[in-house]
């Protein structure tokens, strides 16, 4: 049974996705992909969350088990801008 949620959630789809599609273009990931979360998170009000659904990418190639713990380690231009808006939405959720 879906319980019932007092916040506006709003559900972040819009991206560049893939280490060949931003490399094409570097300017326009970065932008679609890290400032327009950032421009979003940094006018949330306490009773607004994001959820952003992403791959992996940002931690990278490891021969270790992998968990949301783990260092970041992005190997393309495209795990960067996932890094830098997954860390401008914690810095945001933490009151950074």
């Amino acid at each position: 049974m879906l319980g019932t949620c007092s916040k506006t959630i709003l559900l972040a789809l819009a991206a560049i996705v893939g280490a060949p599609a931003c490399d094409a273009n570097k300017e326009l990931a970065t932008a679609i992909n890290f400032t327009q979360i950032k421009n979003i998170v940094d006018i949330l009000t306490d009773d607004q969350k994001i959820l952003m659904p992403n791959t992996n990418s940002q931690y990278g190639s490891s021969s270790e088990v992998i968990t949301e713990d783990s260092p970041f380690n992005p190997l393309s231009h495209y795990a960067v801008t996932i890094c830098r808006h997954s860390i401008a939405y914690l810095k945001s959720f933490m009151n950074v």
